[in-house]
């Protein structure tokens, strides 16, 4: 009786996972698809369960919010690939910025999104600075040579963090019209001017 009541508990457990990671993937696809508010009977649909089953895994939008910004970002950094920092630097920066740029484009529908909510949503919130921490911690890795050669090293670091961030790709996107080819490009000249030292200028 005991292995039958644990097999049956066991069972409810894996199918409570199933489908709170059903009712999260729904929500980040209806978002991807272009609906930025998508309501609960919308999500639930796209998940195949019902209202009452999403309202019972998300009883409000915070708890909503914070299992599709910890989803949304394992799936982005899990697809990340390792560019090696033993590589030369102009192979490291096409690689990065190339890889760097797909991310930016793929959440950029999640992000316009949270920046209706952000203010409001510790969730949000952490889950930004979570980003900017991980983003920031693979530009270290694989700049580390240029970083720490730098005459300032922080204010180097924070400065590829910075034009590699999403603010910057959405100005290149949407303020500056500019393509998905274009804007990389622009991303790529950016953050070679700041981990590349500035010339000596030649005497006079």
């Amino acid at each position: 009786m005991t292995a039958v009541v644990a097999a049956a508990t066991d069972g409810r457990v894996a199918r409570g996972r199933r489908t709170h990671s059903a009712i999260v993937a729904a929500t980040v696809a209806l978002i991807e698809a272009g609906d930025p508010a998508p309501t609960s009977r919308r999500i639930a649909a796209r998940a195949g369960v019902s209202e009452r089953a999403l309202f019972l895994h998300f009883p409000d939008l915070e708890t909503l919010h914070a299992a599709v910004a910890e989803g949304h970002l394992a799936i982005v950094t899990g697809g990340w690939t390792a560019v090696d920092p033993g590589l030369a630097f102009p192979v490291r920066l096409r690689l990065f910025t190339q890889q760097r740029a797909g991310t930016l484009e793929r959440i950029t529908p999640l992000r316009r999104v949270a920046l209706r909510y952000e203010q409001g949503s510790p969730a949000l919130q952490a889950s930004r600075r979570r980003w900017s921490r991980l983003a920031g911690e693979e530009v270290a890795a694989v700049f580390g040579p240029e970083i720490r050669g730098a005459a300032r090293p922080a204010v180097t670091l924070a400065a590829a963090q910075m034009v590699t961030g999403w603010g910057t790709w959405d100005e290149l996107r949407i303020a500056q019209g500019l393509s998905v080819r274009e804007a990389t490009a622009a991303l790529e000249l950016a953050l070679d001017r700041v981990l590349t030292p500035a010339a000596e200028p030649v005497p006079g």
